[in-house]
Parts: structure tokens; C-alpha cells; sequence
């Protein structure tokens, strides 16, 4: 539910030595909002990001992680309305457009969806979070083979590896190879709610052993859990032109 792409190198709103902040203390509590999205810990950063927000427009990235810290919340009008305060420049950003795709198949609008990920994926071929979407689109679409190569190549990555890791061990569940994924799982982050979720669903469905990380949200983290249990039991019944979103989401 997401896309991004437009250049050979991609302007992904991201942090920037060359962009000072102006509140004492401001790019420490955004990268402490940044680990609390991760975590699930959403009240918390939305406080950090609201309140950075006014004080730092030339740090576009405050606005987008306050966009998608209200989308995990489940609001997605307001996170809308957050992405329409970007400029033209900004609107066009890999970062941006994911998102916009995100809500709009949150939404159930397909075909928006689809447009804003072609478009990000056509503009921006080598950008992450584009290629993470894409890639659980081609699950959605039944091409799970594909997509665990995509979630692979991807596992490695500081920006998506941690989710890229915990769909390669579903795909790899789901296909009985759990002695391969095996190790991949043990690399799981724990501070990462979602990865946390599928030890979580692999503790309950699997027996694995599993001992819960102080660092991420108990709600998040089982909210993933159900979730990965939906998705790990869907069946793939659809094409990639018009995925099928239903028993399961691909936000995570």
C-alpha cells in the first residue's frame, strides 16, 4: 500500500548535516520519535514529532513521520492532510509518494494506490521503501516467490532490512522451509514491533521459543501478531493488477 520512485538517485526526505535544527536538542528527540514509531510506542512519538513540527520546516522529514505516525495510529485522513502541507518538490520525494500509495489502499482505493506505486517505482528504481512495496504487492498478487527475492536483496538495508528480514521468514514459513529461515529469524530486531509481532506469531503457531523484548509496545507488537497470522493464512487468489487486500493488510 505504498510507492516511491523519479530519479537515478532519489531525494528521500531524510535527516542532513547541511539542514541545522533550531530547537537545542531537536535532532536527538526526532531520532528518539524515529526508535518509538519503530517500537509502536505511537502516543510518544507523535508528542516528539508535534512538537518539532512548527519550529522545524526546513526538516521536511518531521512532517512525514508525523504523517505516518497518525497512518499506524489509523488515522489515515489526517496523515492525508499532513502529506498535502508538502510542497511540489517534496510531494514528488520516494518517501511521500509510498505513503500516499499506503493510505490510499488503506482506504481501499486501489487504484490510486497502484498509481502513486508504479509511479514512485518507474521515477525511483533503486529507492527501498519503494522496492519494500512493490515487492509485498507481488506477494499480495501471488508471485511470492518473486517477492521473497525482492525481501532478500533487501535484508541487509539500515532503511528497510528489519521488515524486509520479517517478511523473507514468512514467505519462508509459509512455504515449509523453516529450517532455512531459521537464522534469519534469530536476526530479528527487537526493537522493531513489527519483527517482534511475527517472533510473536511464531511463538503461538510454531512453538518457537520466543522471550518478550522490553523495547517495543505489547499492543503494537500483538497487533502485528494478528496481522502476521492473517497474512500467514491467506490465500493467494489475485493478480498483481488488482491485489487482493482482504484477510490481511501489507502495512506491515
Amino acid at each position: 500500500m505504498n510507492a516511491s520512485i523519479l530519479q537515478a538517485v532519489s531525494p528521500v526526505l531524510t535527516t542532513s548535516p547541511s539542514r541545522p535544527w533550531n530547537l537545542p536538542g531537536a535532532e536527538q528527540a526526532f531520532e528518539g520519535g524515529r526508535r518509538a514509531l519503530r517500537a509502536g510506542f505511537h502516543v510518544h512519538a507523535r508528542t516528539i514529532f508535534q512538537a518539532l513540527l512548527p519550529h522545524e520546516p526546513q526538516h521536511p522529514e518531521v512532517r512525514l513521520l508525523l504523517a505516518r505516525t497518525a497512518f499506524a495510529q489509523g488515522d489515515v485522513a489526517e496523515a492525508e492532510a499532513l502529506l498535502d502541507g508538502f510542497d511540489r518538490r517534496q510531494a514528488s520525494t520516494p518517501a511521500v509518494l509510498v505513503l500516499r500509495a499506503e493510505c490510499a489502499f488503506q482506504r481501499g482505493d486501489a487504484k490510486n494506490g497502484l498509481s502513486y506505486t508504479f509511479r514512485c517505482v518507474e521515477a525511483f528504481p533503486h529507492d527501498l521503501p519503494s522496492r519494500f512495496l512493490m515487492a509485498r504487492l507481488q506477494w499480495l498478487g501471488g508471485q511470492e516467490s518473486e517477492a521473497e527475492v525482492q525481501f532478500l536483496s533487501m535484508a541487509g538495508s539500515s532503511e528497510t532490512g528489519a521488515r524486509a528480514c520479517a517478511w523473507a521468514v514468512l514467505c519462508g514459513w509459509r512455504q515449509g522451509q523453516m529450517p532455512e529461515v531459521a537464522e534469519l529469524f534469530e536476526s530479528l530486531r527487537d526493537d522493531d514491533a513489527a519483527s517482534e509481532g511475527l517472533r510473536e506469531f511464531g511463538h503461538h503457531a510454531f512453538d518457537l521459543p520466543w522471550i518478550p523484548s522490553e523495547r517495543v509496545d505489547p499492543a503494537a507488537r500483538s497487533g502485528f501478531a494478528d496481522v502476521w497470522n492473517d497474512l500467514f493464512h491467506r490465500d493467494q487468489a489475485s493478480t498483481l493488477a488488482t491485489p487482493s487486500f482482504s484477510g490481511g493488510r501489507i502495512l506491515v
